[in-house]
């Protein structure tokens, strides 16, 4: 399983200064979720990168990128590699792509999706897009991208994420993905998903996202962690909120 982060606000803005004293907190589930860490910066003038396969907690990378790659919109991803997955730079989230009209877009996803070639399959029909790497979350990131040259991007993550449950049991479709003015946020939870692959039985508890707005802009991330402050709130399940960059 993984950990996701996204913001988005009206003046560039770092990992760190998101979260001001909880980043060390946010970054201390790198221990567990510890197969790389990936982070995508998207504003007006394009999309910038960085990550590696180590824990964000023992990447020296991690540890200056977190204070200072700063933008109006930030992408994270910790990964925690599913069963059968490699840790390998060609896994890391988030997904990008840049989309005719809109500009650079990027994904990453939360969850596991037992039945690959199923989603495999799903996916072919809209998308012909060559993946770069193993994982079930770049083919959900490749269906959300082909729906998005004819849907908003909300319809078009919410219209995924229905598609794939339609072709295969899942533990969560949890998702983020950013544009160049919004962030979309998705919780989609299985009450009672399957565990088998895993060395113990899942809990959904851990795959509840939350949303905090604060005067540096709007905060989504997964939990597993305790806010020092107020004014966290829940993800609705299965449906997906949208944060308009303020002007």
């Amino acid at each position: 399983m993984c950990r996701l982060f996204g913001h988005i606000s009206s003046s560039p803005t770092t990992v760190s200064g998101a979260l001001g004293e909880d980043a060390g907190t946010f970054t201390a589930l790198s221990g567990r979720h510890k197969d790389g860490w990936g982070l995508v910066g998207l504003d007006g003038s394009g999309a910038q990168r960085t990550g590696d396969t180590l824990a964000a907690r023992e990447s020296p990378r991690y540890a200056s990128a977190s204070t200072s790659f700063a933008s109006t919109g930030l992408l994270m991803h910790f990964r925690l590699a599913s069963p059968g997955t490699p840790v390998i730079d060609a896994n890391l989230h988030p997904f990008e792509t840049v989309l005719p009209g809109l500009g650079p877009v990027a994904f990453a996803h939360n969850g596991h999706m037992f039945d690959v070639p199923a989603l495999r399959q799903l996916v072919a029909g809209y998308s012909d897009a060559p993946l770069r790497g193993t994982t079930d979350s770049e083919s959900y990131a490749q269906l959300v991208f082909a729906l998005m040259r004819n849907l908003p991007p909300a319809e078009a993550l919410a219209t995924a994420a229905g598609l794939i449950q339609d072709v295969t049991d899942v533990v969560a479709l949890n998702a983020l993905l950013l544009t160049p003015s919004e962030l979309h946020a998705l919780q989609w939870l299985d009450p009672a998903p399957r565990s088998d692959g895993f060395r113990n039985p899942l809990d959904p508890a851990l795959f509840v996202m939350r949303s905090r707005t604060s005067e540096s802009g709007v905060t989504v991330a997964s939990n597993e962690w305790e806010p020092s402050g107020e004014g966290w709130e829940n993800l609705p399940d299965r449906e997906v909120l949208s944060f308009e960059r303020a002007a």
